[in-house]
């Protein structure tokens, strides 16, 4: 099942950070926008950061749009 996302769509996904030795894991969200839509992954741009990532369609059905 794929998600209807197309180039220049802006979301926003979570990913949970390793334990530093505290013991919890620390949350973080970031925002990202699809450049291009390949068969089985996204090429994504960070809003903030502006360095590429790739995301298959199993990490993008977690996304939240924006």
């Amino acid at each position: 099942m794929k998600i209807n996302i197309g180039p220049r769509d802006k979301f926003e996904l979570s990913r949970a950070l390793p334990s530093d030795g505290s013991g919890g894991r620390r949350i973080v969200k970031a925002r990202y926008e699809a450049l291009k839509v390949y068969p089985y992954f996204v090429l994504c741009r960070k809003v903030r950061g502006g360095y590429r990532e790739c995301f298959g369609w199993h990490q993008l059905r977690e996304a939240r749009r924006v």
